[in-house]
């Protein structure tokens, strides 16, 4: 595994602080030749559920996502959870994240694949 696969995978995974992963990220170009490591519901759901605990702050969640949301090199399983990344990349111009919102994207993640 290269240490920009392992970067990102504490990206997605959120395993360490996000500040900190951003830090390392910024030793990698934005742009590659393919993703390297993919982000699934499963990985939203934890954030999000972490969220709810109070273990992230909204605002820290919405800095994970804008890492997230747009990379070449972090592959999105499914349109729910490229949905779901752009709602909390952009509070703004979707929906502040309160616990009642987390809860019904959790919901929402439960749905179909596509």
């Amino acid at each position: 595994m290269s240490a920009r696969q392992e970067v990102l995978l504490h990206l997605i995974r959120l395993d360490q602080p996000v500040s900190v992963t951003a830090r390392q990220l910024a030793q990698f170009p934005w742009d590659s030749a393919q993703g390297l490591v993919t982000l699934d519901r499963s990985n939203i759901e934890e954030a999000l559920t972490r969220f709810i605990r109070q273990e992230l702050g909204a605002l820290e969640l919405e800095e994970w996502a804008n890492l997230i949301e747009g990379r070449d090199d972090i592959e999105i399983a499914d349109d729910l959870s490229r949905r779901a990344i752009f709602e909390l990349a952009n509070p703004a111009i979707s929906a502040s994240l309160n616990g009642q919102r987390a809860r019904l994207l959790i919901e929402a993640l439960h749905g179909p694949a596509k």
